[in-house]
């Protein structure tokens, strides 16, 4: 039963290349094969319009097989088709769906007397679009200023807490905007779909400020870092302070674990490591502890003078037996930091929230490091409720530093960058300005709406540090110091982003949201 061209052909091939082939004969089971060949539906559809699909089916022996198909779970269609070798046959259905988004059509055949059901069953996916319907994520979910300068300018919203986000919620709107949302909590996988649909599904993203928002949320080196058009890194210029950084990370047996795309959980955690040298400058200092039962020196306590060679030399690391000793992690990486001279000492223990062994003396030990103004943090692969998840909660407590864990190993990268751009540099200026407008390209972008917002605007009670991207079109400046977007935007893949790092609906705002300006700004921009 070839699948593709005549194995006969083949073979004979093989016989004139002088190469030997072996047959090992398979004996097909007894019955027919009924099977689903195609399922033919549109690719997309506007909310409200209908569509006509068909299926195609096969068999191998003359007989009637019921079919029904189904639509997010409900039965839409259902009947008999005719089968006949030698022939397909194919049956027809009509839809309408109900609700902007993905909707899922499954297509099933009568398994019955079948020599192989797995080809019964079929899945077919088709993207319905909504109006020009803008979805603000954030808060409690219920509308804020926000929603409310939204819906005030005539824009159909809907509103969600922030969460994790699937392709199907950002599929029933042309517009996301984030209302100072922290990264984790939309989750890897929503950032992965919200990266998608912007750059190659034609959607749209607004991100505003605040205290969760942008490098302090948690955002660089993540998914949806590339689509805004300012980036987050920490430049050496705008730091005050000098940072001598220790990380820990768990060489266990468990991080030998292979994740789907091929990689294992110590390369993750390496890439993590690398991410957080190559955010560090000259004035600053790292070493690197690979830890099982005892601690392996990866990367001596060094002057980050060549962050890209530093970051090479952590890439190579792999896994090794046994669990982790957190008491040997966090000692061998406090003697180091004990020995340096700067303005921040900071130590990052990456552990196995499942498999976190030796604790030690661990509370005696962080008070220690605290008295000499060591600050620790810890990363845990897994979930909050693992064995030994509270263990790690308290080492960060004690520690005077962060928890965070990493459900999805890929997000490593991206925790760890977060944790050094936390700690080398306060991502949030906590200074009152005036944002500055730049008249031209407000007018050419926002029409009516531009002539408040060509005067200066009021103050805002600090903004989130950012740099304008290289084809970033920057229309407000935050004049502090140092000056930094206000309110940035770009074309990017088929989509378009914009970055608003200011607290757009903070308590502290007031003088902004009271702003006549507010309302025209927030739906020209959406």
């Amino acid at each position: 039963e070839a699948t593709a061209a005549d194995p006969r052909r083949a073979a004979a091939r093989l016989a004139l290349l002088g190469a030997r082939l072996d047959v090992l004969p398979a004996v097909r089971p007894p019955g027919a094969d009924a099977a689903i060949i195609e399922v033919e539906i549109p690719g997309g559809l506007r909310q409200g319009e209908s569509f006509l699909g068909s299926v195609l089916f096969s068999g191998d022996r003359p007989e009637s097989r019921n079919w029904r198909v189904l639509r997010d779970g409900t039965v839409i269609a259902q009947g008999s088709v005719e089968l006949a070798p030698g022939r397909t046959s194919a049956i027809a259905f009509a839809d309408r769906p109900s609700a902007a988004g993905l909707a899922a059509y499954v297509v099933e055949l009568d398994t019955a007397d079948d020599r192989q059901p797995a080809n019964n069953h079929a899945r077919a996916w088709l993207r319905v679009a909504g109006g020009e319907r803008v979805l603000v994520v954030g808060g409690d979910g219920r509308p804020g200023n926000i929603g409310k300068a939204l819906t005030a300018a005539g824009i159909d919203t809907a509103y969600r807490a922030a969460g994790p986000l699937a392709l199907g919620d950002l599929l029933s709107c042309q517009a996301v905007v984030l209302a100072d949302v922290p990264a984790g909590s939309i989750g890897r996988a929503g950032m992965l779909a919200l990266a998608r649909w912007v750059q190659h599904l034609g959607g749209g993203l607004v991100m505003t400020g605040g205290h969760q928002s942008f490098g302090a949320g948690g955002w660089h080196k993540s998914p949806v870092d590339p689509i805004l058009p300012v980036s987050m890194e920490v430049r050496d210029e705008h730091r005050v302070l000098s940072v001598a950084m220790a990380i820990a990370i768990d060489r266990s047996g468990s991080m030998s674990v292979t994740i789907p795309d091929g990689r294992q959980k110590i390369e993750l955690a390496a890439e993590g490591a690398a991410a957080a040298i190559e955010l560090l400058g000259p004035r600053d200092r790292i070493a690197v502890f690979a830890v099982d039962t005892a601690p392996h020196e990866i990367l001596p306590m060094s002057r980050v003078d060549d962050p890209k060679r530093l970051a090479r030399d952590v890439i190579g690391m792999e896994s090794a037996g046994g669990g982790i000793y957190v008491y040997t992690a966090l000692a061998a990486a406090g003697a180091e930091l004990l020995r340096c001279e700067a303005g921040t000492r900071h130590m990052l223990l990456f552990a196995d929230a499942a498999d976190a062994e030796e604790p030690g003396d661990y509370v005696n030990l962080l008070a220690d490091y605290r008295k000499h103004g060591i600050t620790v943090s810890v990363v845990g692969m897994g979930s909050d409720t693992d064995s030994d998840a509270a263990f790690l909660v308290d080492v960060a407590k004690r520690g005077g530093g962060r928890i965070a864990f990493a459900e999805d190993p890929a997000d490593l990268p991206r925790l760890f960058a977060q944790e050094t751009v936390l700690v080398a540099r306060n991502p949030w200026i906590d200074q009152r300005v005036s944002p500055q407008p730049r008249g031209g390209a407000l007018q050419a972008l926002f029409g009516q709406g531009a002539p408040l917002l060509l005067e200066a605007w009021p103050q805002i009670p600090g903004y989130n540090l950012s740099y304008p991207r290289p084809r970033a079109e920057i229309l407000a400046w935050c004049p502090g110091d140092p000056k930094a977007p206000a309110l940035a935007a770009w074309t990017v893949g088929s989509g378009r982003s914009a970055a608003l790092p200011i607290p757009c609906d903070a308590a502290d705002a007031a003088d902004f949201t009271a702003w006549p300006g507010y309302a025209p700004l927030l739906a020209s921009t959406a």
